[in-house]
């Protein structure tokens, strides 16, 4: 492997899509379906009547 020059260096370009940004897209997808199943959930179960009073 050989040494770059500051030119060179200057001129490099990184990927457009890095596996931790497709893993944080991928938790954010998955947290805002996990919000819309827990409250889906709630919505069914105050019309269906079957709450737990507190």
């Amino acid at each position: 492997m050989r040494e770059l020059k500051k030119e060179e260096m200057k001129r490099v370009e990184g990927g457009s899509m890095t596996a931790a940004m497709l893993g944080a897209i991928y938790k954010i997808v998955e947290t805002i379906y996990n919000l819309g199943d827990a409250l889906g959930s709630s919505i069914r179960r105050v019309i269906e009547g079957k709450n737990c009073s507190l």
